[in-house]
């Protein structure tokens, strides 16, 4: 169970790993008989209250992780796309600088038409 949390997000795991250690003990004090099986009974109730409660916790600290990360991608594309689009637009000036130029001439007895492009 604690791999299969650690996957999803490491945290779950320290949550789990808490609530399976402190059931751990009361198990160990049941068997020691130094509690009753209503008591073992009634803190099961409120172990897995609290974990549960832990969980939510954990779940909105994953969700929040995952949106600032998704946010800060997000920044991130949009930073790349300006660059690269600047890159591109400064390509285009250069280009049009160095642009060969052509001209093709003809001519009709004496006269001489030049055209550049």
């Amino acid at each position: 169970m604690l791999q299969g949390a650690a996957k999803v997000h490491p945290a779950y795991a320290a949550v789990f790993a808490e609530s399976y250690a402190a059931a751990d003990q009361q198990y160990a004090k049941l068997v020691r008989r130094e509690i009753s099986w209503g008591d073992y009974a009634t803190f099961s109730v409120q172990r897995y209250a609290a974990l549960r409660s832990e969980v939510a916790k954990t779940d909105q600290q994953v969700k929040a992780q995952l949106d600032n990360a998704h946010r800060y991608e997000i920044q991130q594309r949009q930073a790349a796309a300006a660059a690269y689009s600047q890159w591109a637009y400064q390509q285009q000036v250069i280009a049009a600088m160095n642009r060969p130029v052509s001209t093709n001439c003809t001519r009709i007895s004496s006269t001489v038409n030049c055209t550049s492009y």
